[in-house]
């Protein structure tokens, strides 16, 4: 069930909820010393401190200021990036001396220095927004043209208590039991739309990577960069894989450039590369020419999506992280695009508070947990940009444990074995459980005759 926290942050549109402890004088932030890890604080300025390791160290614990939308800050103009989204430290709107954290792209779009609701969390840059409604229609009883019954939501998530934020994604909902009888997504791809990856990270010492660049609708196989600053894609490759992803067999095909140039490159090369799934946890601006969910968006995205949702690939885009209940990003309401939001690692549960919710989404998957960071180290990611790439390395899973399987039919099993989750709109969002998807699979003795995953979808675009 919802609960009363994420109701308040609903309205308040706060990504991240934090509970500080207590109050203590002004620190330093990534200065002043800590002792216990991922303990919270709040100082004597409203301000909201996590103990953590400093990037790149691992010797010594600080105070890290918490940035959240919405959030205080301390410095004006200061800059930070939460969740690919670059945050600028502003006065809050209506107030001469409070400061708080605002998406930078709405700052530099033009609008007031004084901070706003945040609209949407998009890359590389904001666009017009214009917000709609979902409104899908009932869910049947049956699959389409079939005698299946439609695959609903109805496991248990009790014996599955979460994990601390410390932990992996193999940590999470019993994989690691998975992985040990060797069901870790080997023979198979996950390919993903982001930022560049370092592959010389020590976490995937034994994976195989390919980074692909696509741009104006060339694309190419090139070594994979060296990145040294933040990068998005990377904390999206380690959930995915390596060593501690939720699939640690799998190939990993990085993939940076225009989001079109790069889905078009999946679609001609999914079946080479034994691709079952490709993440996306970003967006690109486009014109009103080319509206997806009433969205502006980049020329050819919808038939390039089209064209994905009638073959044997899953894909996956994040819901954003707006805290809406009845709205959620492009290209969200298509059929065949598999939408993604987030539950709280440490309680599978509860729908995280920054999740944007409609009747358009597909899963619920765990996020805010450590995934591979720059410079060989490891860091917080979260967002429901992790839940969409821990997601779609279920595909993978489910390709290894029934080969003949199709994609639908794995999504079939990963809809029927979830477990169901309320919300304040929406009811029943089924909450992924890899070990029962699998096992479900394996025991089978006749697939669905169903072959693409929008036969099992019900959306509120076309």
């Amino acid at each position: 069930m919802i609960s009363r926290a994420r109701l308040v942050s609903v309205l308040l549109f706060f990504t991240i909820a934090i509970t500080p402890t207590q109050a203590f004088a002004a620190i330093t932030d990534g200065v002043t010393p800590c002792t216990k890890k991922f303990e919270l604080l709040t100082d004597d300025r409203d301000i909201t401190f996590i103990c953590t390791y400093p990037t790149g160290s691992k010797t010594k614990l600080v105070w890290k200021q918490v940035v959240s939308w919405g959030g205080k800050c301390i410095t004006k103009n200061e800059k930070q990036v939460l969740d690919g989204t670059t945050l600028r430290c502003q006065l809050a709107s209506g107030s001469n001396t409070k400061l708080v954290w605002v998406p930078y792209q709405l700052i530099s779009a033009g609008s007031s220095s004084k901070s706003t609701v945040p609209s949407k969390s998009k890359s590389p840059a904001a666009q017009p927004i214009i917000v709609v409604q979902s409104t899908p229609k009932p869910i049947p009883l049956l699959i389409p043209n079939t005698s299946i019954p439609w695959p609903l939501p109805t496991g248990d998530l009790n014996k599955y208590k979460g994990v601390p934020r410390d932990k992996h994604a193999n940590d999470q909902l019993g994989l690691a039991g998975l992985h040990s009888e060797g069901i870790t997504g080997k023979g198979y791809s996950v390919a993903f739309i982001d930022g560049s990856i370092a592959k010389s990270h020590p976490a995937f010492s034994d994976s195989e990577v390919i980074c692909v660049t696509a741009d104006g609708g060339r694309s190419a196989d090139n070594p994979c960069p060296s990145v040294k600053k933040f990068s998005h894609g990377q904390g999206i490759a380690g959930t995915i894989g390596g060593k501690f992803g939720a699939a640690p067999g799998v190939k990993l095909i990085s993939i940076t450039g225009r989001m079109v140039s790069g889905l078009e490159w999946v679609l001609t090369n999914y079946k080479k590369y034994k691709i079952t799934a490709v993440s996306l946890s970003i967006g690109e601006g486009g014109t009103r020419d080319n509206l997806v969910c009433g969205v502006a968006s980049p020329a050819g995205f919808k038939e390039v999506l089209t064209k994905l949702s009638n073959e044997d690939v899953a894909v996956l885009f994040s819901t954003a992280n707006q805290g809406t209940v009845n709205w959620v990003r492009e290209p969200n309401c298509m059929p065949g695009v598999i939408s993604v939001a987030s539950v709280s690692s440490a309680d599978p549960t509860q729908i995280a508070t920054y999740s944007s919710i409609s009747p358009d989404i597909d899963l619920l998957a765990p996020a805010e947990f450590y995934s591979t960071g720059t410079n060989g180290a490891e860091e917080m990611f979260g967002g429901t940009s992790q839940a969409t790439p821990f997601a779609a390395a279920l595909f993978a899973l489910g390709k290894q444990a029934r080969p003949e399987a199709n994609i639908a039919q794995i999504f079939y099993y990963i809809k029927k074995t979830a477990a169901p989750v309320d919300d304040a709109y929406v009811k029943q969002i089924p909450v992924i459980r890899p070990v029962e998807m699998v096992k479900a699979l394996k025991e089978a003795k006749e697939l669905p005759a169903i072959t693409l995953v929008k036969q099992i979808q019900v959306k509120s675009g076309e």
